[in-house]
């Protein structure tokens, strides 16, 4: 058999990612080719010198690429002849781990877009750490070395670098968060949440300028809240010489007009639209409110809920794309204020 023309598929561009990252790229390009059908069983690949012809990467990079596709079963070695497409029944995936805090609203709209974006070339494996730091570093742990990626939500105020830098260099992207703290080199797509909530509060601060006082419910309990959205609140705050406080409930303070509250977690958002209605307050005039997060259901609730948000869609875009082609850059996600009738 003739081995299959490559020279037009085999093009990376000009950027050069370190040595360890380079035999993902030749990998994931030979699994597009055969999910395409750009070849087909029983095709050769180009021979390990060709192949550096090709791209202009080592031979230890071809030959740990050729490894890898043999390991997830799309590639065969034959004696003296060398590397041909051979895959039986199913065409394997290439494996993802993803551990994210919880399941909801927006979370869903992030998992829906990362999976859709990466294609039926992957295999994503779902798991939970619902913000407890022993279970998110078993899970780490104990799933090291059986995932071609690593795709991890670090929702926590805690230092976790330890754990997550015993992964695999080059299969490490960070969503959502990230760990600071980390020497080894990462992807990672996240939010400057420090500098997110400052920004989307002075866009709003005509609407906000009408309330006596504003309060971040700070409810820990079942919620990441992290410590950069408290800074950037009180910032906020105290350089506009606003009135405001840290709450741990809608309770715990009187409920009365000229308040805004700020709710990150949606059981406090609810808890607010409630105890408006009972007391037949009016939401954007006599209390104001601000969510966090964008779903569907915040565009109808209330009548519209103002919500700062990041592009949850976006960013499951951006994150399937750092691993087909993994480069080790941090992107921040843009964030922004939706205004509606709450505030």
């Amino acid at each position: 058999m003739q081995s299959p023309k490559y020279s037009e598929f085999m093009s990376f561009g000009p950027d050069a990612p370190p040595e360890t990252l380079k035999y993902m790229r030749i990998v994931n390009k030979i699994v597009q080719l055969i999910t395409e059908r750009n070849i087909l069983n029983g095709d050769f690949l180009p021979s390990i010198n060709e192949m550096i012809k090709l791209t202009g990467y080592s031979r230890d990079t071809i030959l740990t690429a050729y490894r890898k596709l043999q390991e997830l079963g799309y590639i065969q070695a034959l004696h003296g002849k060398g590397f041909y497409v051979s895959v039986s029944g199913t065409t394997p995936q290439i494996p993802v781990f993803l551990l994210f805090d919880v399941m909801n609203g927006y979370k869903e709209v992030l998992y829906r877009s990362f999976v859709e974006n990466l294609g039926i070339n992957y295999r994503v494996d779902i798991y939970f750490h619902y913000y407890n730091q022993e279970v998110f570093e078993n899970l780490i742990r104990e799933k090291n070395s059986q995932y071609s990626f690593y795709v991890i939500m670090p929702h926590f105020n805690t230092d976790v670098s330890r754990v997550v830098q015993d992964l695999p260099s080059g299969r490490i992207l960070l969503i959502d968060n990230d760990i600071p703290a980390l020497k080894k080199k990462v992807a990672a797509i996240y939010q400057n949440f420090e500098k997110d909530i400052y920004a989307a509060l002075t866009e709003g601060i005509d609407l906000l300028k009408k309330y006596k006082q504003i309060f971040l419910i700070k409810n820990t309990r079942f919620q990441f809240i992290p410590d950069g959205m408290v800074r950037g609140f009180c910032h906020f705050c105290e350089q506009n010489k606003i009135k405001y406080n840290l709450i741990p409930d809608v309770r715990s303070v009187p409920f009365i007009p000229g308040n805004a509250y700020i709710a990150v977690a949606d059981n406090d958002l609810i808890s607010v639209i409630r105890m408006a209605k009972e007391q037949q307050f009016v939401l954007g005039e006599e209390i104001g409110l601000i969510s966090y997060d964008e779903t569907p259901l915040k565009e109808v609730l209330a009548g519209g809920i103002t919500v700062i948000s990041t592009d949850f869609k976006a960013m499951g875009k951006i994150a399937a794309s750092l691993v087909k082609d993994f480069r080790p850059v941090k992107i921040e996600n843009k964030c922004f204020l939706i205004r509606r009738k709450t505030l």
